[in-house]
C-alpha cells in the first residue's frame, strides 16, 4: 500500500499535463510591477492610518495580500484569481478567523494554524 501511495504521490507532484504558462512580456511585467506596487502602497497607507487612528488597537492583516496580488496580477487566468473568488475568499477567511478568535483557551499558535487550514480546505472544496 505504501509503495503504491508513494508512486501516486510522485506522479502527482509533477503536476498535470498542462504546459507552463508563457512568461510575461516586458510591457506586462512593467504593468504588473506598477499594479502590485500601487496596490501595496495603498493598503500599507491605509494600515498606517488605521493604526494611528485607533492608537494601535486595529490594523490590517497585510501578509495574505502578497498571495492575493500574486493571483490578481500574475495568474490572471487562474480561477482563484477571479475577483469574485478573491473577494469571497477574503470574507470567508475573515469570518473563520473571527469565529476562531472567540474559542476560549485556544493557544495562539493553534489558532494561527487552524484558521488557514480551515479556510484553504474550504476554498478547495
Amino acid at each position: 500500500w505504501a509503495k503504491v501511495q508513494a508512486v501516486l504521490w510522485w506522479k502527482k507532484s509533477h503536476g498535470g499535463n498542462a504546459a507552463i504558462p508563457p512568461p510575461f512580456s516586458n510591457t506586462q511585467s512593467v504593468w504588473t510591477f506598477v499594479g502590485v506596487l500601487v496596490t501595496h502602497i495603498m493598503f500599507s497607507g491605509m494600515n498606517v492610518a488605521i493604526t494611528k487612528k485607533t492608537q494601535g488597537e486595529l490594523d490590517l492583516v497585510l501578509p495574505p495580500l502578497g498571495a492575493l496580488t500574486t493571483l490578481q496580477f500574475a495568474l490572471t487566468a487562474a480561477p482563484a484569481s477571479q475577483p469574485r473568488n478573491a473577494i469571497f475568499s477574503q470574507i470567508f477567511a475573515l469570518a473563520t478567523a473571527l469565529f476562531i478568535s472567540y474559542i476560549p483557551n485556544m493557544e495562539p499558535w493553534l489558532r494561527d494554524s487552524l484558521a488557514p487550514a480551515i479556510v484553504i480546505t474550504g476554498m478547495a472544496r
